[in-house]
Parts: C-alpha cells; sequence; structure tokens
C-alpha cells in the first residue's frame, strides 16, 4: 500500500514523495487530522486528497510544524504504526530516521512552494 504524491494532476504530474504504513506516516498522522480540520482533506493512505488555493497554504504551515517536530527528536526513534494486540496493547512500532524525515520534508516542501507558485495543486492518491 502507497500513498503517492504529485506536483499537479496525475496525468501530467510529477510524483514528489511516496507514503507507506510507516513511522514517517504515522508520525505526521495528528498533523494531518488538524490539516483536516482547516481544510475538510485528508491525507490517508486509501483515499485521495486535491489541496489547491488556499488550501495549499495549509498544507505549507503542515509541513513546517512536521519540521520543528522532527528537528527535536533524535538521530532515530521509533513511532507506533499499530498494534499485534489491542486488548493487551502490544504496540508494533517502526524505526525512522532524522535525516530521512528532514529529505522527505525537503521535498514536500519545496513542491507546495512550487505549486503555490505556479498555480498547480498537489494531488496525494491512495491505494
Amino acid at each position: 500500500m502507497a500513498l503517492d504524491v504529485y506536483l499537479g494532476r496525475q496525468e501530467d504530474g510529477t510524483i514528489i514523495a511516496q507514503f507507506e504504513a510507516d513511522g514517517y506516516y504515522f508520525y505526521l498522522y495528528p498533523l494531518f487530522e488538524d490539516l483536516k480540520k482547516t481544510t475538510n482533506q485528508m491525507i490517508d493512505l486509501y483515499d485521495d486528497a486535491i489541496f489547491e488555493g488556499n488550501s495549499l497554504n495549509a498544507l505549507a504551515e503542515t509541513f513546517k510544524k512536521a519540521r520543528a517536530m522532527v528537528e527535536r527528536e533524535p538521530l532515530e526513534w521509533k513511532v507506533r504504526v499499530g498494534w499485534t494486540d489491542t486488548s493487551k496493547r502490544i504496540e508494533i512500532k517502526k524505526m525512522v530516521r532524522r535525516d530521512t524525515f528532514k529529505e522527505l520534508l525537503n521535498q514536500l516542501e519545496s513542491s507546495v512552494a512550487a505549486a503555490i507558485a505556479n498555480g498547480q495543486p498537489v494531488v496525494f492518491l491512495g491505494d
């Protein structure tokens, strides 16, 4: 399962990033929930979202907040991505790396800035 991120529409857009059901996505998930409150769009592994116009500014702010959070983390850390047994609260965690996370955020932030400058959408296409 993957969530592809495009600068521009899928037919003529450029893929800029991809999310999996991993620590990178789930670390950002609370920010994606906050973004939904502002834009009514959820960045979801199984659904699509199109950010254009004013919603691009909210998306840019989301990634700015993400960068500030990631900067405070250690070089590596584990993120809960699910549960093996919810009744026993046994967590599944995946390792993430700050340098990898920052590269991902660089791609996303620069693409959102380009989208704003060029009047293009940023499109998230889920499985």
